[in-house]
């Protein structure tokens, strides 16, 4: 997955739903399903994934780990982000916000700091709530 092609199909989805956010996000559960081949035998084996995020302080929201997000043009009102968040306004007045022009890798400190300024931004702008409501395990 590459920003070009996620910021340009979240701007296509946004310009036919004209939703007042969204976003582009890291997201990970447990378990997962692996194709195997064991001696000619296929099946699949049950893999568990850590969870995302795997920062236990991250704020947890419907946001989980954002890479790119936009906000409608009556959601950025006073709207400051620090200079190492990529902005640009879209053509119906949105902000299109950005972690990081790589791919988004959690587990990347620099990555995950500016992804928890996004999750804070929309957790604020939007109003939607925040906090764990249980603990991140190890896998």
């Amino acid at each position: 997955m590459t920003y070009p092609f996620c910021k340009a199909a979240l701007l296509a989805i946004n310009a036919i739903w004209q939703a007042p956010w969204a976003c582009a996000q890291a997201f990970g559960s447990a378990p997962v399903e692996t194709p195997v081949d064991i001696g000619g035998v296929r099946g699949t084996r049950i893999d568990s994934i850590a969870p995302l995020p795997t920062d236990p302080t991250f704020p947890y929201s419907i946001f989980h780990v954002p890479w790119i997000a936009y906000l409608a043009e009556e959601l950025t009102a006073g709207l400051k982000l620090p200079p190492e968040i990529l902005t640009e306004r879209t053509r119906d007045g949105g902000l299109l916000m950005t972690a990081t022009k790589e791919r988004l890798d959690p587990d990347n400190p620099e990555h995950a700091r500016r992804a928890r300024i996004l999750a804070q931004t929309m957790i604020k702008q939007t109003g939607y709530p925040s906090g764990r409501r249980r603990p991140i395990l190890d896998a």
